[in-house]
Parts: C-alpha cells; structure tokens; sequence
C-alpha cells in the first residue's frame, strides 16, 4: 500500500516495478493495472509503454469505448499481452467472458485505490480479486487514505507494507568537469 502527494511518481514506480518484473519468454498476462477512468488508464497505458519501449513487453488496453471484440481477441490472440490495463467494468467482463485468464496473474495494482474502494466500485474489486491467485501481489496506490480505506484493503491483503512518502527530495549530484568547464551528471 503505497501513499503519496499528487505528482510524486506513484505511476512511474508501480510501472517500473511491473516492467522489471515481467518474464517476456512467457506468452501469458501476468498484470492487470485498474484505473478508475478511461483517462487515467489512457495515462498509465502511455507511461507504460514509454518506459517499456526497448523492450519486448506486449501491453492491453481494455476501456470502455474500445469495441469489446477487440479486447477479446487482443487477449484470445497467440501472442497474449503481458500486462493489461483497464477499467474495473471492462476488466470483470473480460474476466467473465473468460478472455482474461487471471490464474497466471502475478501482480495486480489498483491506481487512485482510494476512489475505487469506495463506492460502487467496490463490488467490481472484490470479485476482480477473487478471481487472483492467492499468490498474486497486490498495490495499492492512492494520494489519500482514510481509516475505512484500511479496514477494507486488510480483508483481502496478506500482511500488507504500507509506504508514506511525504515529501520526496531529489538531490542531482554534480561533478564539475574543470577541462570542459561543463556540470554532468555524477
């Protein structure tokens, strides 16, 4: 369960985090990313595949206003995506079509988990996460978390880590190259 402000890299860590564990010679989805907007999915599909673009990794965008069909045979098709991002509607329907075989799933994120544990969405969870192995990881990234946000993520995480970030510092150290009379990067 990872907390922090508005701007301070929650997508580009749990990106980078799914990225680096991603096992390419399998041709299966090992991650399912949930946003609770077309757009903020739109956003994370975009990060994703900017920070993956040297690499082999197959990605799924599955949102409302894509033809359904397409997401099926997206998912259905010999080379399957390794990670598939999406709405919570989108994503139980694929689910229940059977297109999304989540039984391989090692990592599941929820973004903006605040928002979508509460309310009607909360129902569309507990049964995406019902359908997760038991093994599979579970993220939690929000900018607010309240006490009732974590009485629910606690009945179906396993002894969760709980991350607050604050305030994030970031100190670029120079070295100042004499010859060139340039500052680079150390």
């Amino acid at each position: 369960i990872a907390q922090a402000q508005s701007g301070m890299g929650k997508t580009a860590t749990f990106c980078l985090g799914i990225l680096s564990r991603i096992d390419q010679s399998k041709n299966s989805t090992q991650a399912v990313i949930l946003a609770h907007s077309h757009e903020l999915a739109q956003q994370i599909d975009m990060v994703l595949r900017q920070l993956g673009h040297y690499t082999d990794i197959r990605y799924n965008l599955s949102i409302g206003g894509i033809n359904i069909m397409e997401n099926v045979n997206s998912l259905k098709k010999s080379q399957k995506p390794h990670i598939v991002i999406g709405t919570p509607g989108r994503i139980l329907d694929l689910i229940g079509k059977r297109a999304l075989y989540t039984k391989g799933l090692t990592m599941f994120v929820i973004d903006e988990a605040d928002e979508m544990l509460s309310g009607k969405m909360q129902d569309q969870i507990k049964n995406i996460i019902n359908s997760l192995p038991q093994e599979a990881q579970i993220g939690l990234y929000s900018a607010t978390m309240n006490n009732e946000f974590f009485e629910v993520a606690n009945k179906f995480m396993n002894k969760p880590v709980n991350i607050l970030v604050n305030l994030l510092i970031f100190i670029i150290f120079y070295i100042w190259d004499i010859d060139a009379g340039l500052k680079t990067p150390a």
